[in-house]
């Protein structure tokens, strides 16, 4: 083996051993590939000669090319006896895969011809002739196979060869170490140096190169984190030497080797001296490896040693931990503020060291919790460097030197000297207080709605001054900034949430020398504060910690008590003193100042002491007292403790009921207890749950007890106790009085006059009290007293009402002896007062009594109110109760009216009043043919008339229950003037009545006449129910009479007409928003006999009713005036009703109809049947077609035959005359009309209570071309019909078995909506049905093939006679039977049919085609045993079975295939199978058997079609074929039937 780079030569001699010159050539040929594997493998030793025929087509080697040469390559002529050295030298420059390589070196010898060589025994001989001349040795020129001539050109030959076969091995390098390791931490921006050793271990000269990023090789200037450079390029970047530095510069400033151009991505530049070389072999080549890291990292890359030999590049890997310096905290890690403010500003400095060889720049941030909302570094800013280098330039461009006692050099800390200002809220901006806190903020925070930065963001870096605004505006580099001391530094500005700032933002230490940061604390809340500092430095992932605590507190005082309450406080009168206590919690002393409510509050509080000093950890006393000046059931202020540099304040609750005078009420029903009351003072608002008293006091609650009358009856009385409850110890006067429906008084006059007499007295009693009661005037010391403690002046001040009269008329009242007489005398006392009461005319009237009094301090005084009533519905009106000193309280007042003053007199045909509502019976009716009249009467027992209007409602609509329906009808109308108590804030007034929908309004069954009436007082009215309809239905209608009051003129119109003329009169009611003004329109009509003479010319009663009307009719102007001059509400359905006569109406209207007579057709069939046959049997012969057309005696109903001695069955034979029973159900007549349509006529008409009516004549019909006369069938009786079918003829008779032809009975009912009925007739013709089956035979060869498709039309059946002996001596015979499928026997008849002559076509003719063309048609070689007779039907079904026949039968396989055929085989009945009794005539309804014989006569295929000719039905074909033949075996023995 040859080392790659070293060289080996080896030579030969050849001689010219001719006495000729020759000229050679040497050349160097490539081998094919498969001889290089075979010596390469080792299969052939050397070349050999039978190679070397080919050897001219080799590839030939140019000059030059490595790794073999030859010398002399030119053509070297040789004379004769010459010898020439060629010398072959091997230079290896790559290494090949397998090591090796080969080559032949072929001597050619121009323009000799190859005979001319000699062959190898020549050449031995001449060796031994002449060894001088030919010198012995190898190889020898011409060395070639004897046998085999060496193939060539004419123009030359191989005149020698040899093979070339040299082994190439690769340099050997060691490279010591093979990892460049830098050990410990490596600061960034320094260059360091490290060695490696390359020594050459091999046999020669190795040369190496290191890949540089300046090559052409992306792979190594991008995939690596080494910039890689030669000393010759590092020098050039940086032209100033690296030994050459300034003695005014720091001595930490390092420019080589320069660091990797800032666009790139590496991390460090290495410069490798030397980068390529060449070692020889044995030495050592010792490289330097210098790397200057741009930032901290973990180093590792590689540098690529390319060697020469295609040998794969080495790589040594560069490996360093990049780490920046780490400044180191001085003589503290914990920073102890002590006990603070909260909201305030508190420093500390932090001082540090930086121990390393570089500047570095450090700052403080603020590091959160995890457990906070957001875990990291809060208000860090970005430092201004990109790199250490631009950190290096800074600190250089800042350089401060200075000298120790010791004469040592140092450095200091670079920042910007000064403290940041804290961010300005604003010219005149107040500061803000916490709302947490509550103290003023001195942190120099903005307001919250001003907060610049959220808790867990990061603020953006800030340029503080306008100078570095401009640079930055300008785009200057970073680097004239820090080149120029002049420009300001970066700093951060800290947002409103950071709880820290730092004064310098950040600082840039240098090698040895320390510096200090201001740490200020921006304190929040009150709590206990501990946080955390990272000290971060510049392009540094080292952490360190300073923990930060500090006690922020506030001043802090807590009242012993939150709320001072009183039980009970008058009005102007001081209270008894309550005392607390303020303690200060905090360890600062609190000043505190109280601020009371003013007197118009309702409550003056004073507090002792009004302010002063709280120690810390301490506590005072304070002393309050409280003065009402308003009364209230709770009066409440608040008293604000204000704390000293503290927003947060303090409130102490005051609250006292204060009371004055107080009135209760409650209503209670006559017979009922009065309610209990305690006299103590209430509180104001709503009363307590289960109270029985309520206040009188403001607007009328909700749910409080109110005057309620309830239910009452026309024309009685009821009465209801207000009970007034006084709660204070004050007297006072009340005055009650009702709104709107105050009752008659015929004492007013005398009243008003007393109270004149009252006024005058009253005056008097006050001036006396003010003389001589002075000291009992109320002041600020005076309080409530007792009902005990009242003085006997007071008693007699107190008595200011009118006088009661010493006589009255008690002594004038009889008692009466029973129980019914004082009643009656009561019923009449109340009579007479309820027509006194209701004089006014308003309809409703309530009476108090007494309607003024005195209400004594802490007592009670009751009020009868009496209500009077006349006018049927709902009253409402206000009851109001006026005490002095407080407002008018106003008490709703309600009475529900009930009464009807019309009513129905007993004893009225067709009507029953033991119902509610009576009932009146219309009896029934058919639709269109009937009418059905009552008559009733109504009386008015009332004093006033009434117009009585009728509506007619159907019952299934007004009890109807669909979701579509409308009940009642609600509109909103105008705003409500009657004031209601029930719900003062209603803006608006509702109206609501019911209403049916509009499909229910139309013409109903029932009408009443007249529609409307007026009914005279205490007079009556008749009406007339009629009921007639065109449409059947179960009439159940209610009429509805609704009286109204009418006026005067309409009553005087209506009073000189009669009754039906009444009828006729329109009263047009009207209609007004409020019941007051509806009233005030009705006549006066008293109520009593006795009223009517009564005296009413008193001028003040005709004063008082004539305000009353005008008051009504200036509401009612308003209203119309507010809604447009129409009346605002609309009128209702029901407006103004006052009574209601209801009437249910019941009748039945049905609908004309027969129905079948279930005597007669029990199974109640619409359809009626008939049947009739052509063939009909011989005993009912006479009645066949035509004959029965004319026959007088048909027979009615079905003509049976049969009923043997075994057989008890009947059957029907004929049916053409049946008879139709119709009958009335219903309780009314019915009209009808009679006709047949179809193939029927009607012979006979029967109607019960009328003569029979029968047809003219036997072939004739009643009313052939229409419809009967019009006949009435009464109620509960019957009709009867004959009809007869007449069948059509038999032409018109389909092709089956039956033939079915349908007509109606059509039933007509004189009227508009009755419809006709139709009852169904149904006639069926019969006619015979034959058909043919082919008796099968057991098969004893294969089946026929099947030439029909089972899609197609089914051929005729088949008697197949096969292959027949045409001298046969056993017949062939075959059997066929024919059946009737028809219950009517049928005539039959065998005829042959002919065979027609048809022209095939010469393309697509089919089998049977060809078989048909093929046959003779001779009906003489197929012999019947019967040719016809007559066939009774049905006949028995014939029993066959299946068979299969099969190839194979045993394979459950092929019944899957297509080879297997079944067959049908006749089952013959034997006396082992079960069968019912035979009939006596069974042997008539057998299949017909018929026995076919075939002779044929010659070797034909015989085929000929028969036909079974019917009488009268349709035919049935079967064809017979066979085969004549001469074979004998065609001549076997007889055929064993199936």
């Amino acid at each position: 083996p040859l080392q790659v780079g070293a060289s080996q030569a080896k030579s030969i001699v050849v001689a010219n051993a001719s006495h000729l010159p020759v000229t050679l050539r040497t050349v160097l040929l490539r081998p094919p590939l498969e001889i290089l594997n075979r010596l390469a493998t080792g299969v052939l030793a050397r070349f050999t000669p039978e190679m070397l025929v080919d050897a001219h087509r080799w590839t030939e080697i140019p000059a030059g090319e490595p790794p073999f040469s030859v010398a002399p390559r030119a053509p070297v002529t040789l004379g004769p006896s010459q010898a020439q050295e060629f010398t072959f030298h091997f230079s290896p420059r790559l290494t090949t895969p397998h090591g090796g390589s080969t080559l032949f070196a072929a001597v050619k010898a121009e323009d000799v011809p190859p005979q001319s060589l000699r062959s190898f025994g020549e050449m031995i001989y001449m060796h031994q002739k002449d060894p001088t001349v030919n010198p012995p040795g190898l190889p020898l020129p011409g060395t070639v196979h004897p046998d085999h001539d060496v193939q060539s050109s004419s123009a030359e030959c191989i005149f020698m060869g040899l093979g070339l076969v040299g082994v190439a091995v690769p340099p050997k390098v060691a490279i010591l170490p093979p990892v460049v390791a830098f050990p410990g931490d490596t600061p960034p921006y320094v260059a360091n140096t490290a060695k490696v050793v390359l020594k050459n271990t091999g046999s020669a000269p190795m040369s190496f190169r290191f890949s540089l990023a300046s090559d052409g090789d992306h792979a190594s200037r991008v995939s690596t984190p080494l910039y890689t450079m030669n000393e010759e390029q590092a020098n050039k970047q940086n032209p100033s030497p690296a030994d050459e530095e300034d003695e005014n510069r720091p001595n930490f400033i390092c420019n080589y080797p320069p660091l990797p151009p800032p666009e790139s991505e590496h991390l460090a530049s290495v410069v490798v001296r030397p980068a390529y070389g060449v070692v020889d072999p044995g030495e050592e080549r010792t490289i330097f490896v210098t790397v200057r890291a741009r930032q901290e990292c973990d180093l590792d890359g590689p540098l690529t040693l390319h060697l020469d030999g295609g040998v794969p590049a080495k790589i040594i890997r560069v490996l360093a931990a990049v780490r920046s310096p780490r400044v180191q905290l001085v003589r503290t890690s914990l920073l102890d503020y002590g006990l603070v403010r909260a909201h305030g500003r508190h420093s500390l400095t932090c001082r540090m060291f930086n121990p390393g060889v570089l500047p570095v720049a450090v700052q403080l941030v603020h590091r959160q919790s995890p457990d906070g909302p957001s875990f990291g570094p809060l208000g860090q800013v970005e430092f201004p460097f990109t790199d250490h280098d631009q950190v290096v330039r800074f600190a250089a461009s800042r350089y401060v030197s200075n000298t120790d006692p010791a004469g040592t050099s140092r450095y200091v800390a670079l920042h910007d000297a000064g403290r940041p200002a804290a961010p300005s809220l604003g010219d005149g901006e107040p500061p803000w207080v916490c709302g947490v806190c509550g103290c003023t903020d001195l942190s120099g925070r903005s307001r919250p709605k001003h907060r610049r930065l959220l808790v867990g963001h990061t603020p953006e870096p800030h340029m503080i001054g306008a100078d570095a605004a401009a640079v930055a505006n300008a785009g200057t580099d970073l680097r004239d900034i820090l080149e120029d001391p002049s420009l300001p530094i970066p700093r951060g500005q800290v947002g409103d949430e950071a709880m820290f700032e730092f004064d310098p933002p950040w600082i840039v230490l240098p090698p040895q020398s320390e510096g200090e940061i201001e740490v200020t604390l921006r304190s929040q809340h009150v709590a206990q504060f501990r946080g955390l500092l990272q000290l971060l430095t510049f392009d540094s992932s080292f952490l360190q910690c300073l923990d930060v605590i500090a006690e922020v507190q506030l001043p802090k005082v807590k009242l012993s008590t939150m709320r001072l309450e009183w039980p009970v406080a008058y009005l102007r009168t001081r209270s008894d003193p309550q005392q607390f206590s303020l303690r200060n919690l905090s360890d600062v002393p609190a000043y505190f100042k109280w601020e009371t409510p003013s007197m118009y509050s309702g409550l003056e509080v004073m507090l002792d002491p009004p302010s002063g000093v709280i120690d810390p950890r301490s506590s005072i006393v304070c002393t309050a007292f409280i003065i009402p000046t308003k009364s209230a059931p709770m009066v409440e202020v608040k008293c604000i403790l204000r704390v000293h540099d503290c927003a947060s304040v303090g409130e102490l609750t005051v609250r006292t009921p204060v009371h004055g005078l107080q009135v209760d009420y409650s209503v209670v029903q006559v017979g009922d207890p009065m309610p209990a009351c305690t006299f103590d003072p209430r509180p104001l608002g709503a009363p307590p749950e289960g109270s029985t008293t309520f206040p009188v006091d403001g607007e009328y609650l909700k749910g409080a007890p109110f005057v309620d009358f309830e239910r009452m009856k026309l024309l009685s009385t009821k009465q209801v106790q207000i009970v007034l409850f006084n709660r204070s110890g004050i007297a006072a006067p009340y005055v009650v009085r009702v709104e709107r429906y105050p009752a008659y008084d015929p004492h007013g006059k005398s009243k008003r006059v007393g109270q004149i007499v009252n006024a005058v007295t009253r005056m008097q009693s006050m001036a006396i009290q003010n003389n001589e009661s002075q000291q009992l005037k109320q002041t600020h010391e005076n309080k409530p007293r007792a009902t005990k403690s009242r003085t006997k002046d007071l008693n007699k001040s107190a008595r200011l009402g009118p006088k009661k009269f010493l006589l009255d008329d008690k002594h004038e009242r009889v008692s009466f002896r029973s129980a019914t007489g004082a009643e009656h005398a009561k019923k009449k006392d109340l009579q007479s007062m309820g027509v006194s009461a209701l004089n006014y005319g308003f309809g409703f009237a309530v009476k108090l009594d007494p309607s003024n009094d005195w209400l004594q301090p802490r007592s009670t005084s009751t009020i009868i109110a009496t209500c009077y009533s006349d006018l049927p519905g709902m009253m409402r009106d206000q009851l109001v109760i006026a005490v002095r000193g407080l407002p008018e309280f106003r008490l709703p007042v309600q009475v529900i009216s009930w009464g009807n003053p019309l009513y129905l007199p007993d004893q009225q045909v067709a009507l029953n009043l033991a119902y509610t509502p009576p009932r009146l019976s219309c009896g029934s009716i058919v639709a269109s043919q009937g009418v059905s009249t009552r008559k009733f009467k109504v009386h008015n027992s009332s004093a006033a008339s009434i117009q009585l209007r009728w509506d007619c409602f159907s019952s299934e609509d007004i009890q109807s229950q669909s979701s579509t329906r409308k009940y009642a009808t609600v509109q909103l109308c105008g705003p409500s003037k009657e004031g209601s108590s029930e719900d003062p804030d209603k803006p608006a007034a509702f109206q609501m009545w019911g209403l049916l929908d509009d499909a229910t309004r139309r013409e109903f069954p029932i009408t009443i006449e007249p529609t409307v009436a007026i009914l005279p007082k205490h007079g009556f009215a008749k009406f007339t129910v009629t009921m007639t309809s065109n449409e059947p239905e179960a009439c159940r209608y209610k009429l509805i009479g609704k009286g109204v009051f009418v006026d005067k003129d309409k009553v005087k119109a209506s009073s000189s007409v009669s009754t039906q003329e009444q009828a006729q009169v329109e009263a047009s009611t009207q209609r007004y928003p409020g019941m007051e003004i509806s009233v005030a329109a009705l006549p006066d009509v008293p109520l009593a006999v006795d009223a009517l003479d009564s005296d009413d010319s008193d001028a003040e009663e005709a004063a008082q009713q004539q305000q009353t009307q005008s008051h009504a009719e200036e509401e009612l102007s308003d209203i119309q005036e507010e809604s447009g001059g129409e009346p605002p509400l609309p009128a209702p359905a029901d407006d103004g009703v006052i009574a209601v006569v209801v009437v249910d109406c019941f009748g039945d209207i049905f609908q004309a109809k027969l129905s079948l007579d279930k005597k007669i057709h029990r199974d109640g069939d619409q359809s009626f049947k008939f049947l009739y046959s052509n063939s009909l049997p011989a005993e009912l012969a006479h009645y066949q077609e035509p004959a029965m057309k004319g026959l007088p005696n048909v027979p009615t109903g079905p003509v049976c035959v049969g009923g043997g001695l075994n057989s008890p069955d009947v059957g029907i034979a004929l049916a053409v005359v049946r008879t139709v029973a119709l009958s009335n159900d219903t309780d009314s007549p019915v009209r009808c009309q009679f006709q047949v349509e179809g193939p029927f006529k009607m012979k006979k008409l029967e109607v019960m209570g009328i003569k029979p009516i029968k047809s003219a004549g036997p072939g004739a019909a009643l009313s052939p071309t229409g419809p009967t006369d019009v006949y009435t069938v009464q109620a509960r009786q019957g009709v009867s019909l004959e009809i007869q079918f007449v069948p059509p003829p038999v032409s018109q008779w389909t092709d089956k078995m039956e033939s079915i032809f349908t007509g109606k009975l059509v039933v007509h009912y004189p009227g508009e909506s009755n419809a006709p009925e139709f009852f169904t007739l149904e006639g069926k013709c019969l006619r015979p049905s034959l058909k043919v089956h082919v008796v099968p035979i057991e098969r004893t060869e294969a089946p026929p093939a099947i030439l029909d498709p089972p899609w197609g039309p089914q051929p005729w059946p088949c008697v197949e006679f096969g292959y027949v002996h045409v001298q046969a001596a056993v017949a062939a015979k075959r059997q066929v039977l024919v059946s009737n499928e028809s219950p009517v026997p049928g005539t039959w008849r065998l005829v042959h049919v002919a065979k027609t002559k048809a022209n095939l076509p010469e393309i697509g003719k089919t089998l049977r085609e060809l078989e048909a063309a093929g046959a003779v048609d001779e009906p003489n070689v197929f012999q019947f045993d019967i040719v016809g007779g007559i066939l009774s039907g049905p006949s028995k079904p014939v029993r066959l079975y299946t068979t299969l026949h099969s190839a194979d039968k045993a394979e459950s396989n092929d019944l899957k295939g297509n080879l297997v055929h079944f067959e049908p085989m006749e089952l013959k009945l034997g006396p082992a199978l079960p069968h019912a009794i035979p009939h006596d005539d069974s042997w008539r309804f057998e299949p017909q058997r018929l026995v076919v014989t075939f002779k044929p006569e010659k070797y034909f295929l015989y085929k000929s079609h028969f036909r079974i000719q019917v009488d009268g039905a349709k035919h049935v074909d079967f064809v017979c074929q066979g085969c004549g033949s001469y074979d004998e075996e065609d001549d076997a023995g007889e055929i064993i039937e199936a």
